[in-house]
């Protein structure tokens, strides 16, 4: 898998599916990342309370909170707290997209996954969050 310019990011991959969780697990982590992983998105929510997380890998359907009730909450988040957020679906509705993207997803992939596609989007969709979040860093000014 292509991860271009990932090296060492924490990813969270929110997914209730076991072995879609382990495949993006491996993936990512013998590219470099530290992956984290929760089934729900309650857990999901929980990790990102505790620790930095550079990107979120989000599955739309999963128990307790789904994927877009993940989005939701995480929509009016600071930019400096908001992580890359990447949905991950077998859902090929335009309507899930949209929806996904209009809650503040960076990225819709479906699965099954390709690897080599998941490592592009990861990568630049946690350049973009890096520059939303300096975008949005207050400025200090100079004293000089």
């Amino acid at each position: 898998m292509e991860t271009q310019g990932l090296s060492g990011p924490q990813i969270l991959v929110a997914d209730d599916d076991p072995l879609s969780r382990e495949l993006v697990v491996e993936s990512l982590g013998s590219q470099g990342c530290t992956v984290l992983v929760a089934a729900d998105g309650e857990q999901a929510l929980a990790a990102l309370e505790r620790q930095h997380i550079d990107a979120v890998l989000l599955d739309l359907h999963m128990p307790v909170l789904d994927g877009y009730g993940v989005l939701d909450r995480l929509r009016d988040a600071p930019p400096q707290r908001r992580p890359a957020l990447i949905v991950l679906s077998a859902d090929p509705s335009r309507e899930a997209r949209e929806r996904a993207i209009e809650l503040g997803a960076d990225g819709y992939l479906m699965k099954p996954l390709d690897l080599a596609e998941l490592g592009v989007a990861l990568a630049k969709a946690i350049r973009a969050a890096a520059a939303r979040s300096a975008a949005e860093a207050p400025e200090i000014p100079d004293m000089n």
